[in-house]
C-alpha cells in the first residue's frame, strides 16, 4: 500500500510543524512487538475525552485506553474531560472510572497513579502542566464556537503535547472546518478501518461488572432491568437478536423502529425462498437509545397499541417491550413462539460490557449510528446499517499488481449506503423491503460477497500490523516519525 495516506479516511493525527512522519506499508513489516517496546518506554500520555449528545464518545476514548495496555503501554494516563461531560455523562464515567467522583472539583487519581482525571478547564488553568509527547483521543467531534458557525477541535497545543492522535467518528468527517483546522494537522486517509480491539474476555468481564452494578442498585427498577438482561444474554441461543443504538439523532425515530420490525419478521420467509435456513428463531430487537416519552409514545403507535392516524405495523406479532417489566419473560416465553414473532424491547443506556455481548451475540445486522459500536462491530465481522448513511468507513481500499489504489467490495457499500438511507427515512414501502431482504440475507451467506465485506476486517493475527488495526498503525506511524 505504497499509496496509503492518499486513499483513506477516518482520522486526524496531529504533529508539531516541524515534525516528520513515515508512510505505513504492507513492505514495512512493522511488528506488534516493535510497537510494544516503543509503547513500553513510554511513562505518561495525555488523553482527551470529548463530549457528544450520547456516551460513545467517552466509551470509545475508554476503549481505546484498555487497548493502548495490550499494545504494551505500562506508564500512566493524564486524562482530560470536556467539562461538559463531567457536568452531564457522570454514569459513564462511574462506569469507567469507579475512583473519579465528579461532584468533586480538582485532579483525582486511581490508587496506583496509572490515571489521572480533571477537566480541560482545570488544565487549562494548570500553569504547571508539563508537556508531553504523545496524546490520543478515542473520538471528537469537535465544537461550535458560541456565537459562530466556526467549528473548533482540541489539538496538540490546547494539550501541551507533541503529537496527538484524534480519532474521529465514522460519518462526521466532513462537518464544517475539519479541512480548515490549521496547518499542525496532518490529515492521512484511513477510510475503511477498524480497531481491531474487540476482546472477548475483555467484553465478559466488563459485562460481569455492568451485571452487579444493576444487582447494587437500590433503584428497584434497575435490579428488575439487570435481571431481565441477564436472562436475554443467557438465552440468546433462543432467540435471533437484533441490537439498535444511536437513533436519538434520527426524525420521526418512531417511523425507523416501525420498519425494523416490518424487516425482522418477514425476513425470515424470504431466505427461505432462497434456499437459505436463516433466522429461524424468535426475533428480539433491543434498542439502547435513550428516547423521550412522546418518542415512545409514538413508537406505541406504530406497533398499533393505540388508535392514531400514524400507519400501524399491518401485523399482530410484533410487540413493543419494557426491560423494567417484571414480567417480562414471562410474557416472552407465552408470546414468543414462532420464528416470525418480534419483540422491540426498550433497553435504554447500559454498561458497556453488557451492550458489546448483545453485539457480540447479533443474528441480524445491527442498526447504529456512533462510532464505537462501528469500530467494534468491524473487529467482530459484524453486519450493520449505518443510520448516519455515510458508508465511507465500509470501503476497502488495497493496490493492484501495478501499485495502483483499487476499491473494493464497491457494489455491496453502495447498496449497503442505499439500505441504510432509506431505513434512516423510515422508508417501510413494500418495494424497499423487498429491495432490503435480499442484502440482510447475503449479510449472513458465506459463499456471498457481502459476507466477506464484513468479515474482512477481523483481527486473525497480531504478530503484524495489518491494515485493519487503525490505533496500532497510527502509533506505529508516531513512533517512525521519531526515528526520522
Amino acid at each position: 500500500m505504497k499509496n496509503i495516506n492518499t486513499k483513506f479516511l477516518g482520522f486526524i493525527i496531529v504533529l508539531n510543524a516541524h515534525s516528520a512522519m513515515a508512510q505505513i506499508s504492507s513492505e514495512d513489516k512493522i511488528s506488534y512487538k516493535k510497537l510494544a517496546t516503543n509503547l513500553s518506554q513510554v511513562q505518561e500520555m495525555r488523553v482527551y475525552m470529548a463530549d457528544a449528545s450520547g456516551t460513545g464518545h467517552q466509551q470509545a476514548t475508554q476503549t481505546v485506553m484498555r487497548y493502548l495496555r495490550k499494545l504494551g503501554f505500562k506508564g500512566s494516563y493524564d486524562l482530560i474531560i470536556a467539562d461538559t461531560v463531567k457536568a452531564t455523562k457522570t454514569t459513564v464515567l462511574k462506569q469507567g472510572l469507579p475512583f473519579y467522583d465528579p461532584t468533586k472539583a480538582g485532579q483525582q487519581c486511581d490508587s496506583q497513579k496509572t490515571i489521572c482525571v480533571r477537566t480541560l478547564s482545570e488544565f487549562q488553568a494548570d500553569t504547571g502542566a508539563k508537556p508531553l509527547k504523545y496524546g490520543i483521543s478515542g473520538a471528537d467531534d469537535g465544537y461550535e464556537v458560541p456565537g459562530t458557525y466556526e467549528m473548533k477541535f482540541i489539538g496538540a497545543a490546547e494539550l501541551k503535547v507533541e503529537k496527538y492522535i484524534a480519532l474521529q467518528p465514522i460519518g462526521w468527517s466532513s462537518h464544517e472546518g475539519i479541512d480548515e483546522v490549521g496547518k499542525e494537522f496532518v490529515q492521512k486517509k484511513l477510510q475503511g478501518l477498524g480497531l481491531a480491539y474487540h476482546d472477548t474476555v475483555e467484553a465478559n468481564a466488563l459485562a460481569v461488572a455492568g451485571f452487579q452494578q444493576f444487582k447494587a442498585s437500590t433503584d428497584p427498577s434497575e435490579n428488575i432491568r439487570g435481571e431481565n438482561l441477564s436472562y436475554l444474554l443467557t438465552n440468546e441461543h433462543k432467540f435471533d437478536i437484533q441490537t439498535i443504538y444511536g437513533m436519538g439523532l434520527i426524525p420521526n425515530v418512531h417511523n425507523v423502529f416501525g420498519t425494523v420490525a416490518k424487516l425482522a419478521s418477514g425476513v425470515r420467509a424470504h431466505a427461505e425462498k432462497e434456499g437459505f435456513a436463516l433466522f429461524n428463531r424468535p426475533k428480539l430487537l433491543l434498542t439502547f437509545s435513550t428516547l423521550s416519552e412522546d418518542e415512545w409514545y409514538l413508537s406505541e403507535y406504530q406497533f398499533g397499541s393505540m388508535d392514531s392516524n400514524i400507519q400501524p405495523v399491518p401485523t399482530s406479532n410484533i410487540q413493543l417491550y419494557d426491560i423494567r417489566d417484571a414480567d417480562l419473560v414471562a410474557k416472552l416465553s407465552k408470546k414468543m413462539t414462532s420464528p416470525d414473532q418480534v419483540a422491540v424491547i426498550a433497553v435504554g443506556r447500559v454498561p458497556q460490557g453488557i451492550y458489546l455481548k448483545f453485539v457480540e451475540a447479533a443474528d441480524l445486522p445491527i442498526l447504529v449510528g456512533g462510532k464505537n459500536t462501528i469500530d467494534e462491530a468491524m473487529s467482530m465481522g459484524i453486519p450493520y446499517f449505518n443510520t448516519v448513511q455515510d458508508t465511507s468507513d465500509l470501503s476497502i481500499y488495497t493496490t493492484d499488481a501495478d501499485g495502483n489504489g483499487i476499491t473494493l467490495y464497491e457494489e455491496q457499500v453502495s447498496a449497503i449506503s442505499q439500505v441504510s438511507e432509506k431505513l434512516a427515512r423510515g422508508d417501510s414501502s413494500p418495494s424497499s423491503l423487498n429491495s432490503f431482504y435480499p442484502i440482510m440475507v447475503a449479510m449472513f451467506t458465506k459463499d456471498s460477497e457481502y459476507y466477506k465485506l464484513f468479515h474482512a476486517r477481523e483481527r486473525t493475527d497480531t504478530t503484524k500490523i495489518f491494515i485493519k488495526d487503525k490505533i496500532a498503525v497510527l502509533m506505529s506511524m508516531a513512533f517512525d516519525g521519531d526515528a526520522q
